[in-house]
């Protein structure tokens, strides 16, 4: 794997194939890169590349796009973590995996397009996304994982798609812009407290067999119905 900059567009290039190193970004274990101080501002993923290396521009405050390949199936953990320049972002079809707090914190991050190859968003993926304003989550999506969008404050309305079987615990905690949230009967497993600290909830679709449940969790504050009904 092979890396270029351009001091005159602040532009980091990645070329080669297969997978990207993972670099641990843990404090006490954290890994030098060798871009690192540089002033990123765009970076290019080429073709080729399967896997977006962990830890790649974590905390890359200055980052603003970032053009990711076809041949991309997968996004390392904490890949993006503090890019607070990052306003909008569109991930390629083919991509199946977001990994644990793959973009969290990336404070100033508007919108993202997921593609329709999508399986899994990880752990706090999109976790402290405080200007996320909306979410159109594809029908490939299955697991969508523990605290994947806690604190995304913007957030107005929520559809899950059908397909999805599992969201984990905490996934929307804390997102006190939703009003509205429908969850489909394909929908298997809902973890702990998935919504809570949605302050601003009043309307929640969900499987028959979490009703009476979420009627005893928000009481008369949310009017829960069904799903299909």
């Amino acid at each position: 794997m092979d890396w270029t900059y351009d001091e005159s567009s602040r532009t980091i290039t990645f070329t080669g194939t297969g997978r990207m190193k993972d670099y641990k970004v843990a404090f006490s274990q954290k890994e030098p890169k060798p871009w690192a101080g540089k002033e990123i501002r765009h970076a290019v993923i080429s073709e080729g590349i399967t896997h977006v290396g962990a830890g790649t521009f974590w905390e890359c405050g200055t980052l603003e796009t970032v053009e990711l390949p076809a041949s991309a199936v997968s996004i390392g953990s904490g890949a993006f973590t503090y890019c607070k320049s990052l306003k909008h972002l569109v991930l390629p079809e083919g991509l199946e995996t977001i990994g644990n707090q793959a973009f969290s914190d990336c404070e100033n991050l508007e919108d993202v397009s997921f593609p329709d190859t999508l399986k899994e968003v990880g752990e706090g993926a999109f976790s402290g996304c405080i200007s996320l304003r909306s979410l159109n989550l594809p029908g490939s999506l299955r697991r969508i994982g523990s605290q994947a969008f806690w604190d995304c404050s913007e957030l107005a309305t929520l559809t899950i798609p059908v397909g999805v079987e599992a969201i984990d615990d905490h996934a929307f905690t804390d997102c006190k812009g939703i009003t509205d949230v429908v969850i489909p009967d394909s929908v298997t497993f809902i973890g702990y407290e998935v919504f809570m600290g949605c302050s601003s909830l009043v309307r929640l679709t969900i499987p028959s067999q979490y009703v009476k449940e979420a009627r005893m969790d928000f009481g008369m504050k949310v009017t829960v119905t069904p799903y299909g009904e």
